[in-house]
C-alpha cells in the first residue's frame, strides 16, 4: 500500500504533469531535511571539541585547543589534551580530578592531582560528562553541561 499524491492546477482543476509533482515532492523532502538538520549533527570521527565554554548544575568546563579546565562545586580537574570525539559524539580521555575542602588552604597543605577518566557524549549543544577517579569502578558524578551556559556552582564551605 503506497501513498499517492495528486497535484491539481488551480485554474483548470486538471492534474499537474508528473514532472511538476516530482518537483514539488523533491522540494517538500528537502524542506523536511533542512528543518531537521539543526537537531542532529553528524560528528566527524576523531574530531576535537573546539574551544568553548560549557556550564551546568555543579560543573563548568572551559575547552581549549590543548585540553580543558574543569570546575565543580567542591573539586577541580584538568584534561591535558584535545577532547576527541568518535563518530557518535562520545569521548573517553585521561585527566585529573582533585577534591577540595571548605575553609582556608593551610600553608603546608599538599595539593594532589589524582588521575581520573573523563567520559561523555556531545549532542548538539549538550555535553554529558562522567568523572571516574582512578581506581573507582563507578563515576563520582555525572554532569549535564550546555555550550555557552553559565555554570551554577555551590563552592564547598
Amino acid at each position: 500500500m503506497g501513498i499517492q499524491l495528486q497535484m491539481y492546477n488551480r485554474a483548470t482543476m486538471k492534474p499537474h504533469s508528473r514532472s511538476v509533482r516530482l518537483c514539488v515532492i523533491g522540494f517538500m523532502l528537502s524542506a523536511v531535511a533542512a528543518g531537521s538538520s539543526g537537531q542532529v549533527k553528524t560528528v566527524k570521527k576523531n574530531s576535537a571539541i573546539p574551544p568553548s565554554h560549557w556550564g551546568g548544575e555543579h560543573a563548568a568546563m572551559e575547552v581549549t585547543a590543548d585540553g580543558a579546565q574543569l570546575e565543580f562545586d567542591c573539586a577541580h580537574g584538568q584534561i591535558t589534551g584535545p577532547v576527541r570525539l568518535n563518530r557518535n559524539g562520545n569521548f573517553d580521555v585521561a585527566g585529573t580530578f582533585s577534591p577540595e575542602h571548605g575553609g582556608p588552604v593551610l600553608r603546608d597543605e599538599e595539593s594532589s592531582t589524582p588521575p581520573a577518566r573523563l567520559t561523555g557524549q556531545v549532542k548538539g549543544d549538550t555535553l554529558v560528562l562522567k568523572v571516574i577517579p582512578a581506581g573507582a569502578k563507578e563515576p563520582s558524578g555525572t554532569f549535564t553541561l550546555v555550550k555557552g551556559a553559565e555554570p551554577r556552582l555551590m563552592k564547598c564551605r
